[in-house]
């Protein structure tokens, strides 16, 4: 009672972390309802670390999981090009572009990377799907279709749409190849250039919802001109 108010706060302080850790000091329990009270200060701090170290562990667990599948596929790839003896530049140039390829993968996860929907009812997988691609179904030909039958459009986007990601200076398509899909632009900004007898004219900038080839859905089709992304 005779010590301060510092020396009391600093005391209390110290006996709170020494019961909730590995540690001792000279203040104990010297009655029933003292011994109880610590016994469950000891407990709760037995449940708190416990859980942060399970946290921290499965966490770490995960990272290294993914770190050993990025260097499978980067061993992979470093003993195909040893095999067929790639030149040194255009070898250190593919495992650069693979390294950056595989560390974006991991950012953007699409629906066919996450496995655990292989367990799913298909019905639920197509609908999942369907929720997923809604938002990109603002095309007059597609909007009339999906308040004829909705359900053929569930079944379409659960067959026919698929998610592409692209890198900076990725092409797309180039000319004079056959448009076998159609593509709409989520995130990110494509260039798109019109060839014109080997040169490269009417530059475009093709930003979010923007439709390309989208003539492929209805007839056969065939490439007219570059696309190219300018940004991820």
């Amino acid at each position: 009672e005779a010590a301060g108010i510092w020396y009391q706060y600093s005391t209390s302080i110290h006996w709170s972390i020494t019961t909730m850790t590995p540690g001792s000091m000279q203040v104990h329990a010297v009655n029933s309802f003292e011994r109880v009270f610590s016994v469950l200060c000891l407990i709760c701090g037995m449940l708190f670390f416990s859980t942060i170290i399970s946290s921290l562990s499965a966490k770490l667990n995960k990272h290294r999981m993914e770190r050993q599948e990025v260097t499978q596929h980067l061993r992979q790839l470093h003993r195909l090009l040893r095999t067929i003896e790639a030149p040194t530049h255009l070898a250190v140039a593919a495992q650069k572009v693979a390294q950056d390829r595989l560390a974006a993968r991991r950012r953007k996860r699409m629906l066919v990377d996450v496995r655990s929907l292989e367990y799913l009812p298909e019905s639920m997988q197509k609908t999942l799907h369907y929720e997923r691609c809604r938002a990109y179904l603002s095309h007059p030909l597609l909007r009339w279709w999906a308040a004829m039958d909705c359900k053929a459009v569930e079944e379409m986007c659960h067959k026919a749409f698929d998610f592409r990601s692209l890198d900076k200076g990725d092409v797309l398509f180039e000319p004079h190849a056959h448009a076998q899909r159609a593509y709409i632009v989520d995130q990110g900004e494509l260039e798109y250039e019109k060839d014109e007898g080997g040169a490269r004219m009417a530059r475009e900038v093709l930003r979010g919802g923007a439709w390309i080839s989208e003539a492929a859905l209805w007839t056969h089709w065939y490439h007219v001109g570059y696309t190219e992304a300018v940004s991820a």
